[in-house]
């Protein structure tokens, strides 16, 4: 994997990139026995059918969660194509909030989805998921480089670029940065030709950039779907539902690694960083600029859709519609467990609400509201590794092992 960080520092952006590339990459077991326990045949004597678990998971959380991505970034190549000829037709009178309310639509679902990186998300070092979003190896000169490169030329394939210049994360730079100016006065070479175009042709050429990576980003995202769904992909949805009986304990833990994200990065590099509590770029003070969708102000939307992806998940379904990890939980006799999960989600969930102002701007005028927001992920994060892990006898990912803030 090839690392290029943004303007806004590139310690930060390596050591979360590493723990990311990671993520996924393995587990070290931390029960006494990892064994199947469908059907009573576990240590805990439940009978709870984990087949039931994960066909619901999968076609009821899942699935639908990388449908509503796929159809979301349809609707997100069609508003910016409009826009596109709306900026060549009457520039002054060209309207980029469509486009941008789209793109927000587009981040939601997959920030959803980020709970679930399985299969065809988690291979490969993560090769797929790094495509769609790459966050948080992002370079804004490697865009503004091929913003240029593409421009006039039909032929230029964003398919074959790297993470950092294509994916939701340059879409939020090419619909949401204010400034014609180019982002290469720290990195790289200044665009050619960029300084010679006016205010109107770099918004034209963004726009025109965009598309090209708005449709492959469409391309991904169906791509994702139909390796979710196929009889012949390993580790994805249809596996995991027919893995048999002696294979459905694993089932269930390849989707608890999953879960963790919300350690690894929903705490730890969406707040512990920005917040100081874990090395940033400020010296240890607490650092906006180390916040995840900086240009669009969706930093906490981004963190309210990774809990609301774990409610759903707990659930089995938005407003426990299904078989969940809750119910699984209650059948083992642990129902404060599944009390408590849900409990400290909903009240992540209502803090965050109450909260009427951008991440970017809260985090240093209400720092303490920030920090118990953290502090309730924390709690459900500590629940996770142990209560969650142990009473349902499965493992926990290496990556989330270790980690202790």
């Amino acid at each position: 994997m090839k690392f290029c960080a943004n303007q806004s520092g590139f310690n930060h952006s390596l050591s979360v990139a590493i723990m990311l590339a990671c993520f996924g990459c393995g587990e070290v077991s931390v029960s006494s026995d990892s064994g199947n326990i469908n059907e009573g045949s576990g240590d805990n004597g439940s009978t709870f059918d984990e087949h039931t678990l994960v066909s619901n998971i999968v076609d009821n959380v899942i699935t639908p969660t990388f449908a509503r991505f796929k159809t979301a970034t349809q609707s997100q190549l069609t508003a910016i194509s409009a826009y596109c000829t709306a900026l060549e037709n009457d520039s002054e009178n060209a309207e980029i909030t469509q486009p941008q309310n789209l793109w927000r639509q587009t981040m939601g679902a997959w920030q959803q989805a980020e709970m679930m990186q399985i299969g065809p998300l988690s291979r490969n070092d993560n090769f797929l998921r790094n495509t769609l979003y790459s966050w948080p190896v992002t370079s804004y000169c490697a865009i503004d480089q091929d913003t240029i490169t593409s421009l006039n030329n039909d032929e230029f394939n964003v398919s074959t670029r790297t993470f950092q210049r294509k994916g939701i994360d340059a879409l939020e730079y090419l619909l949401f940065n204010e400034s014609t100016a180019h982002s290469c006065t720290a990195f790289g070479t200044a665009p050619a030709e960029w300084n010679s175009l006016s205010y109107d042709e770099i918004r034209l050429a963004r726009c025109e950039f965009a598309v090209k990576v708005a449709d492959n980003l469409n391309e991904e995202a169906s791509n994702l779907l139909s390796r979710w769904t196929a009889e012949d992909e390993p580790d994805n949805g249809y596996s995991l539902k027919n893995a048999g009986d002696s294979g459905i304990h694993e089932s269930v833990n390849r989707i608890t690694d999953a879960i963790f994200y919300l350690d690894t990065m929903t705490k730890s590099a969406k707040l512990g960083v920005p917040l100081g509590i874990k090395l940033n770029d400020c010296g240890g003070l607490v650092c906006p600029q180390n916040l995840e969708s900086t240009l669009s102000g969706n930093s906490l939307s981004n963190i309210e859709n990774n809990l609301l992806a774990l409610t759903y998940l707990l659930q089995g379904g938005i407003g426990n519609q299904g078989v969940g990890f809750s119910q699984y939980l209650q059948s083992v006799g642990e129902s404060d467990v599944s009390e408590s999960l849900e409990g400290r989600l909903a009240d992540s969930l209502a803090k965050i609400r109450a909260i009427d102002s951008p991440l970017e701007t809260v985090i240093s005028s209400d720092t303490v509201a920030v920090t118990e927001i953290h502090g309730d992920i924390e709690d459900v994060s500590r629940i996770l590794k142990t209560d969650f892990i142990e009473k349902l006898n499965l493992s926990l990912p290496s990556t989330a092992a270790g980690d202790g803030d």
